[in-house]
């Protein structure tokens, strides 16, 4: 250890938090906000969106998205968190006993990764905590759960990374970081709360890190919301599922407020579902100029661009798998399965529910070349 990362790690360690890793050039990620706000006009939802990294991304978005997940009256984010224990303990056991460390990709507030690291410090003394999200703020909070919960120590098994590990670049700087940093031990990787379902192009990114960020011995825990069909109608209810609850809408909105200078009116927004190639049930929630006018949106940059009436901006997007079409897409990433539990949330109009599944590369699945030296300062690409 070198003197000055002793002193770094004892900075660390006497303000009681993990000392954050900024994983990739901030400005660049503000221009990408910025280009995705200057998209054309659409009343559809396919010009102008926030992606999800975004959602998160300010202040007021991730508070706003910490108070969602307490809400009492969204049932299906509190039956998620409130029975993961179990779900866990129900796939855990295909981990045996070897001693991995553990990244959370989208570790949100923590709660969940509390569960995870307890069971594997119990094989691994020394494991190492990585959350890797774009938000500094969900970072820290999440950080500082497992160090006052569990008892990580702060600077010597907490590695804050902030990144977007949907670019595969970003996913290359990783798997470099965790080889120089974990000495090649074997790593559990997890995608929780439905995380996977809110990229636009969800299945190339399970297959991209299934071949750029796993190895042979590393696992991955996917959750992902479900359906047990896919009739019509059902996009419908999935659609009014995350309508009816205002802490919810309050967070998907709330991006809206760190990035530009709109009034808002929470009437227009709408929550919209729909069957995406036989495969899923797809939400998505729009922000609709519905003044009858032409709006000019100030934005990060202070550059300002037209709102048009009618124009749109796409604040959000879910998914919600068929069952037997979650396991196509697994096998097309090469993945195999090796243990699922799942938590039924059915009523009498639709079989919606929630699949938490272990899961590792596939036999015979290339590993990419990667440069040992892949790890520098951050640059565009």
């Amino acid at each position: 250890m070198t003197s000055a990362t002793g002193r770094l790690q004892r900075a660390a360690e006497s303000m009681g938090r993990p000392a954050l890793i900024p994983g990739e050039d901030q400005a660049a990620k503000l221009a990408d906000l910025i280009r995705d706000l200057r998209r054309p006009v659409s009343p559809v939802g396919d010009g102008k969106v926030i992606t999800s990294g975004f959602a998160y991304w300010g202040v007021a978005s991730t508070l706003a998205w910490c108070r969602a997940c307490d809400d009492l009256t969204y049932p299906v984010m509190r039956r998620s968190i409130h029975s993961f224990e179990e779900r866990w303990k129900a796939v855990r056991g295909v981990l045996g006993e070897d001693p991995y460390h553990y990244v959370s990709l989208g570790p949100g507030n923590g709660v969940k990764d509390v569960f995870i690291v307890r069971h594997l410090l119990e094989r691994n003394e020394e494991l190492c905590y990585v959350p890797v999200d774009m938000s500094a703020l969900m970072l820290e909070i999440g950080g500082q759960k497992l160090i006052d919960e569990v008892g990580l120590s702060p600077s010597d098994q907490v590695l804050p990374l902030q990144l977007d590990f949907s670019d595969s670049a970003n996913i290359a700087r990783l798997r470099s970081l965790l080889d120089n940093v974990l000495d090649g031990h074997p790593v559990v990787f997890s995608l929780l709360g439905n995380t996977l379902s809110n990229f636009e192009h969800d299945s190339a990114l399970l297959a991209m890190l299934s071949e750029r960020l796993l190895r042979d011995d590393d696992r991955v825990i996917v959750e992902v919301a479900t359906t047990g069909s896919l009739d019509e109608g059902l996009d419908k209810l999935a659609a009014e599922e995350y309508e009816a609850t205002n802490l919810f809408l309050q967070w998907v909105t709330s991006p809206l407020q760190d990035c530009t200078d709109l009034t808002l009116d929470m009437d227009s927004v709408s929550f919209h579902g729909s069957i995406e190639r036989n495969r899923c049930l797809r939400v998505v929630v729009l922000y609709t100029n519905r003044t009858g006018t032409e709006l000019r949106l100030t934005l990060p940059d202070r550059s300002d661009v037209a709102f048009p009436a009618d124009d749109t901006i796409r604040l959000d997007l879910t998914r919600k798998y068929g069952v037997r079409e979650l396991r196509t897409i697994i096998a097309d990433a090469k993945l195999d399965e090796l243990s699922a539990t799942h938590l039924d949330l059915s009523s009498r109009e639709h079989e919606f529910g929630v699949e938490l599944l272990t899961l590792k590369r596939g036999p015979g699945r290339p590993t990419s070349a990667i440069s040992d030296g892949i790890w520098t300062a951050p640059s565009r690409q």
